[in-house]
């Protein structure tokens, strides 16, 4: 049974989630597990400590995403899998890439990928995003179709270079990507998961990525319908967010760290950012700006460029988001 809490920010979502384990604890019910994203898995987990007795290991414990598909894997199976570490992906992906042009079709777009190692690192980058958001080959060819013609070989090769990744991968191991996607067979074929009570929160700081990717989006896609380049957007974004954001965090960091030292003396006023409700949020906000190349790419490159071609183009970054 799933059941979803709802409410604005501050409501009492996280209070009663986390009550329902804290009575599970003291009841001696075991298998509560809080899913958090990885960034709150710590603060979650002393936070469950604090309200809870002692035993609160016994029957409760703190996981992100990755972490449970881990557990699962080693309890039920799966564990004998022998995932490549990043070394080997690469070098999967330059296998994949070297068959291009010999027994597979010329890659026109990606053709240069064979000598770059960095081009690669993107490619493979890029395969790792399409897979955490459930995007087949298929589906590339699905939306190469309702594209414009460049945008659309794009959009084909990356499918040939995908299945060819998937395919080279497959001879040595498995792609440590595809955690997920075995977490999710797992749970729907093992009768012991399904007993169960898996808790999800700490999504305020989802919710600030989601609204920084939605409101820049919508802004580019209006840009962009009227008649601005993306490609200077995008430099302009790669160049100032590195400035503008490296020192800032550094900030916000060192404030983390010693906030509560500070506010041991009653002269040192106490700042607003860092709250439970806002700092995830506002958290959110900046790392979602903080473009690595590969997030660019799939974003300014792939998603923007399909948002302006769409008739449902504004809710194709929520989606993303």
């Amino acid at each position: 049974m799933l059941t979803l809490l709802m409410g604005k920010a501050g409501s009492g979502k996280t209070a009663a989630v986390l009550g329902k384990i804290r009575e599970n604890v003291i009841k001696k019910i075991p298998g509560s597990i809080l899913l958090v994203p990885e960034q709150y898995s710590h603060e979650a987990e002393r936070e469950l400590a604090r309200i809870c007795p002692d035993s609160m290991s016994l029957y409760a414990e703190v996981m992100s995403f990755t972490g449970f598909a881990r557990r699962l894997s080693a309890e039920y199976g799966g564990s004998s899998k022998r995932y490549l570490d990043e070394g080997g992906r690469l070098l999967a992906m330059a296998l994949a890439l070297d068959g291009f042009g010999k027994d597979l079709p010329v890659l026109h777009i990606f053709g240069g990928s064979k000598a770059k190692s960095e081009t690669q690192e993107m490619l493979l980058s890029a395969v790792e995003e399409l897979k955490a958001s459930a995007v087949s080959p298929e589906d590339l060819r699905e939306t190469a179709a309702k594209v414009e013609e460049h945008l659309a070989e794009k959009l084909r090769e990356l499918a040939l270079i995908d299945e060819q990744y998937t395919a080279a991968v497959s001879r040595s191991g498995a792609d440590s990507s595809d955690r997920l996607s075995d977490l999710a067979g797992l749970i729907r074929e093992r009768a012991e998961v399904k007993g169960r009570q898996v808790f999800v929160d700490g999504l305020l700081y989802t919710l600030g990525r989601t609204i920084s990717y939605s409101v820049l989006g919508a802004v580019l896609i209006a840009l962009i319908r009227g008649g601005a380049e993306l490609l200077n957007f995008g430099e302009a974004m790669s160049e100032w967010g590195e400035r503008i954001l490296g020192p800032l965090l550094i900030a916000i960091g060192l404030y983390l760290l010693y906030n509560d030292l500070l506010h041991k003396h009653d002269h040192v006023p106490h700042l607003p950012f860092g709250g439970k409700k806002a700092g995830p949020v506002l958290l959110g906000l900046l790392f979602a700006l903080a473009f690595c190349p590969e997030s660019g790419i799939v974003y300014f490159g792939m998603l923007i460029p399909l948002s302006v071609e769409s008739s449902f183009g504004y809710l194709l970054p929520v989606a993303f988001a």
